[in-house]
């Protein structure tokens, strides 16, 4: 975007969104904070106006830190911008990034990464313009990346405007499905809301601001704030850079102590923690080892998508064994890695108070400072499993507090996985205006899907043609069970009545006493009677 012109032709001070997010930045590297995109890395600087460095993005640079070394991020801040072939402002950015993408002496393709900031996204920049980023660095091949993007028509769009904007930024060559895929791998897309009057972000900075704040200092943190938003101007004219040495005779510095983080910080880390422990036995896939097969549902993670961007709370249900949490937790680890995601089982919250669920984890700090802490991450999630285990709480129990902080929150978003019969139960009981939900029902597999299986597992060729159980098999769950029964018997289920099918699932995944490693047959045979008993009496 650059025409090498001088610093303060190009940064001409900055607009205020722009400034406001530089702000935002600063007082991150003051914390020592982490940055988006970019997992467990920590600020070490921000340099403003970085064509003096040789870059063509020019608004500015986040240098950061992780275990395996340093990252540069090169962001360009735009109020508003439309992610449309034709428009001029989407064109220059993504110039601007190919040329320094391509530039190997000055970015590292591997752990460098572009960000554009904007005031506010669409719904379907969310739905689809981040997933095709989020997707690009999930997935293992530009194949796989390209397979699963065409499928969805709002997503597939979107890849083509790329194709066309980095054509005329490659002097118009088109490139391959391989450069395509690798140059979004280092792209993202960010959202702060700083230009609005009432603004949650600028709430967030606030509150860190207040957590961080010494206990001798008279300032507010509004005017710690307005003195960190003050420096960023003299910074934005002469293209200056700062590490947290240049920051330690400033007057705002002084202010901060960053001991009084620790606590929230650690707290965020067992949140964390405790969320991966919860998600872990969670299977999304059938089979095991390298047989191991995801179906590709995409209709069904498209419709929860899209139902996160539109809702505040989005309920996925359907029948037990049918893969609700699964659906989830691949959206969460392959839609949102960059987001903060924290894992609760529904029965957590059968306490009397909030603070309560959170003691309870060994975390005594609120959820709202909790994500004041990571306020560079802009997206808040929480996900609930299990909802109907609410069912026999207490109305008033800290779920109702959940919903009522909701309420003065509508940044944190809510996923959570739900027993069809228990909907109706549970909006009615909390007092949930079902009409402010997203209700996505996951349903069992039909016959395309189960051909795929039986394509990829041939030994169950003989049960899938038996009609009197092929209705259980259309559970993803009772189609594990399968495969892993048939491989210990010599068995095909090819003639088998119901009854005789569950017996025999239950002789040999269950009642396996050869098998006691960390009680396990226990463990299997509560499993089991969930899905079988209730899920196909």
């Amino acid at each position: 975007m650059s025409d090498k012109g001088s610093v303060f032709q190009k940064g001409g001070g900055g607009t205020n969104f722009e400034q406001l997010v530089q702000t935002a930045f600063i007082t991150t590297l003051i914390i020592r904070g982490n940055v988006p995109s970019i997992d467990t890395a920590h600020l070490t600087e921000v340099a403003m106006q970085v064509t003096n460095r040789g870059y063509e993005t020019d608004d500015f640079m986040a240098i950061a830190k992780s275990t395996i070394g340093e990252h540069r991020i090169l962001v360009q801040v735009k109020h508003d911008i439309s992610f449309t072939a034709d428009n001029v402002k989407f064109q220059e950015v993504i110039d601007a990034f190919w040329k320094d993408y391509n530039n190997t002496s000055i970015f590292d393709k591997t752990r460098d990464k572009l960000l554009v900031v904007k005031n506010g996204l669409t719904k379907d920049e969310r739905n689809h313009l981040k997933s095709l980023f989020n997707w690009a660095t999930t997935h293992s091949s530009e194949t796989d990346f390209i397979l699963e993007v065409n499928r969805i028509k709002g997503k597939k769009k979107r890849l083509d405007v790329f194709r066309k904007v980095i054509k005329i930024a490659n002097a118009n060559i088109a490139v391959s499905d391989k450069e395509l895929w690798e140059f979004l791998k280092c792209i993202d897309v960010l959202e702060y809301d700083f230009s609005n009057e009432a603004s949650i972000d600028k709430t967030y900075f606030l509150n860190l601001i207040k957590i961080c704040r010494r206990k001798d200092s008279t300032a507010t943190e509004k005017e710690i704030w307005d003195s960190i938003f003050a420096y960023v101007g003299t910074l934005n004219p002469n293209g200056g850079s700062v590490g947290i040495e240049d920051l330690k005779d400033k007057d705002f510095f002084n202010h901060f102590d960053n001991t009084q983080l620790h606590p929230f910080l650690k707290a965020v880390e067992k949140l964390k923690s405790d969320s991966k422990e919860i998600l872990r036995p969670i299977k999304t896939s059938i089979g095991t080892g390298e047989n191991e097969f995801k179906l590709p549902r995409t209709q069904a993670k498209e419709n929860i998508l899209e139902a996160l961007s539109q809702n505040q709370i989005t309920v996925v249900t359907g029948k037990p064994g049918v893969g609700k949490s699964a659906e989830i937790k691949e959206i969460l680890q392959k839609d949102f890695q960059n987001a903060s995601v924290f894992v609760f089982r529904a029965d957590q919250f059968n306490e009397s108070t909030l603070a309560n669920v959170f003691s309870s984890q060994g975390v005594n700090e609120t959820i709202q400072d909790i994500f004041s802490c990571i306020s560079l991450i802009p997206q808040k999630i929480v996900f609930i499993d299990s909802l109907e285990k609410l069912l026999e709480s207490d109305p008033e129990c800290a779920f109702k507090q959940l919903l009522a902080l909701l309420a003065e929150h509508p940044e944190i978003k809510i996923i959570t996985s739900s027993r069809k019969y228990a909907i109706d139960l549970i909006t009615l009981k909390f007092g949930i205006d079902k009409n402010d939900i997203g209700i996505i029902d996951i349903p069992t597999l039909n016959q395309e899907e189960l051909k795929l299986v039986a394509e990829r597992f041939p030994q169950l060729s003989g049960v899938l043609k038996n009609d009197k159980v092929k209705k259980l098999l259309q559970s993803p769950k009772y189609l594990d069970f399968s495969i892993l029964a048939i491989g210990k018997s010599n068995d095909n289920y090819a003639n088998v009545s119901i009854t005789g099918f569950k017996d025999e699932l239950w002789n040999s995944l269950v009642v396996d006493a050869t098998n006691t490693k960390n009680g396990l047959p226990i463990k299997r045979e509560e499993a089991f009677k969930e899905i079988a008993v209730v899920s196909f009496p």
